[in-house]
């Protein structure tokens, strides 16, 4: 190209190819560079492409919505996302944190695939935990500004119809990674399923402040990044390490570079040498069962490995094992006090009956577990305002039983002493 720019100028004329003065004057690469930006420019390319070769929104939504919705593929959600319908009930996934310019906000950005998202929207957030009839990692929240976001430019408008990404203002305090949202009365809509990544956070690396006065910022920097990153894993070990997990040096690299220099202010930090963590999984039942001695020889141990039952991991994750625990021992508690107030004589009994009858009540409340009533009182709360009557009655008949016990044990007394003396 250097030898035979002769040859060139006729070619780019005839591909309609125009260079200014200045850029004739340029030699090799960077000119070979410059004809080709000015030839086939990557966004107006890739802009084409798009144009092409991938389906519309009103196209692809009629053969992904099996994909996308968790919910029946015949309620009106499935049916408004099936056909992109700008006037059926909001359906909107948001996929990506991006950081705004105001310390610690996030633009929450996703796209509308059914309704409408407008700003003042009181929509329900339906986080990645949320389990439908359920009220775990579920909120109602106002949207406070519609953005649409264009490259490096945003533009607030009043309303976003579907078919579009969207970036919306006010909802990064009840969104971690991903969320569904629609609107505030939909409640029975199933979320959107959240995407599947085909590689995994599993290079590890510790950080630390080079300057001690510096940690309140790596705590804030490192929330952020978790926030603003969906392939990224923020973790404490038991040691007070602060580990970040990616998905490859190379991701890790960029992470840190974000993190020092976008979340932190420049602030320095000290890592560590990255490290793949390897994990193993058993699909099913061992061949064989194997046997090892302990150190003194006395006792065998024999082994076998075999998968949980499926459900299992997640219950005891999500805390439903728990739950499960804790809801029987408290059956069987209210159960022991039933029958001793059944059976026993005594004359205050009737506490013991109402600490049984409320104590169930309260239970109840607990496995309930409705929403907050106007903002303030759950069935959490609900719950532990009645154990403060429940308490101050227990304890009232134990004084009682007290009493009740030393008036028979002196009662008792003095029948056995007036029998000696009658002798």
């Amino acid at each position: 190209m250097n030898d035979q720019k002769e040859k060139l100028w006729p070619m780019l004329t005839k591909l309609g190819v125009t260079m200014k003065s200045d850029e004739k004057e340029l030699m090799g690469k960077a000119l070979m560079k410059r004809v080709m930006q000015t030839w086939l420019p990557a966004s107006s390319a890739l802009l084409e492409m798009m144009i092409f070769h991938l389906p519309s929104p009103s196209t692809a939504q009629r053969y992904r919505v099996e994909n996308l919705y968790e919910g029946p593929l015949d309620d009106q959600y499935a049916n408004a996302i099936r056909n992109c319908d700008p006037e059926g009930p909001l359906m909107l996934y948001v996929s990506k944190m991006i950081p705004a310019s105001d310390k610690g906000r996030f633009f929450a950005f996703g796209r509308v695939f059914a309704g409408k998202v407008q700003t003042g929207l009181k929509v329900r957030i339906m986080g990645p935990n949320y389990v439908p009839g359920e009220k775990k990692d579920l909120y109602v929240k106002n949207v406070q500004r519609t953005v649409i976001w264009m490259g490096k430019k945003q533009e607030t408008v009043e309303d976003v119809p579907c078919g579009n990404t969207v970036a919306l203002v006010g909802l990064d305090q009840f969104i971690t990674k991903n969320a569904t949202l629609t609107n505030e009365k939909e409640a029975d809509a199933h979320p959107i399923r959240a995407m599947k990544f085909s590689v995994s956070p599993v290079v590890r690396v510790a950080v630390q402040c080079k300057v001690a006065s510096d940690l309140p910022k790596l705590v804030e920097g490192l929330k952020r990044l978790a926030k603003s990153d969906p392939m990224v894993v923020c973790s404490i070990e038991e040691s007070g390490e602060h580990i970040i997990a990616g998905a490859g040096e190379l991701h890790l690299e960029i992470c840190l570079k974000d993190l020092q220099d976008d979340f932190m202010g420049g602030a320095e930090i000290i890592k560590s040498d990255p490290v793949v963590s390897f994990r193993e999984t058993v699909l099913e039942k061992s061949s064989r069962t194997v046997m090892s001695k302990s150190p003194n020889k006395h006792n065998r141990l024999y082994m076998e490995a075999r998968p949980l039952e499926e459900g299992l991991p997640e219950a005891i994750d999500d805390g439903r094992w728990n739950m499960q625990v804790c809801v029987v021992m408290a059956v069987v508690q209210l159960l022991v006090w039933a029958i001793w107030a059944g059976v026993t004589r005594h004359p205050s009994r009737w506490k013991l009956w109402l600490v049984v009858v409320a104590g169930g009540l309260a239970m109840l409340l607990e496995i309930y577990d409705f929403p907050p009533y106007q903002g303030f009182v759950d069935a959490h709360a609900a719950w532990h305002a009645t154990t403060i009557p429940l308490t101050y009655v227990w304890w009232s008949f134990i004084r009682d039983d007290a009493e009740f016990l030393t008036s028979n044990q002196m009662k008792r007394m003095k029948t056995s002493n007036l029998a000696k003396k009658a002798k």
